[in-house]
């Protein structure tokens, strides 16, 4: 889970080939499982999280991945890399408005996993 460049918990690298990937309008994602469990658990992405700047465009994405790195490299510190992914596993809608694991098999197979 730690980033390309050495960093906890962010991909700078990856990132940054965001811009490229818009640039050739070839879309892919770049956030480690740690910066997608800091945006599940935070909704780094929600309107009221924006303040005053985000209504800038390019601006906006910059201070969500900022929250996100900030958040991830946190996280790294605080947990182990199976605390992590246990938190993420729990953080995701896996449909039917079933979050992580546990709901989804009671959801899907009516039994636990």
């Amino acid at each position: 889970m730690s980033g390309s460049s050495g960093t906890p918990g962010v991909d700078f690298k990856g990132t940054f080939a965001i811009g490229w990937s818009v640039l050739t309008f070839d879309p892919r994602g770049s956030s480690t499982i740690t910066q997608q469990l800091a945006r599940n658990l935070f909704r780094t992405r929600s309107e009221e999280t924006m303040g005053l700047l985000g209504n800038v465009p390019g601006l906006r994405t910059l201070i969500i991945k900022t929250k996100e790195w900030i958040t991830a490299i946190k996280i790294e510190r605080n947990y182990t890399k199976r605390e992590i992914i246990t938190m993420y596993l729990n953080t995701v809608d896996l449909g039917s408005n079933s979050f992580g694991i546990r709901t989804a098999s009671r959801t899907y197979f009516k039994k636990e996993p």
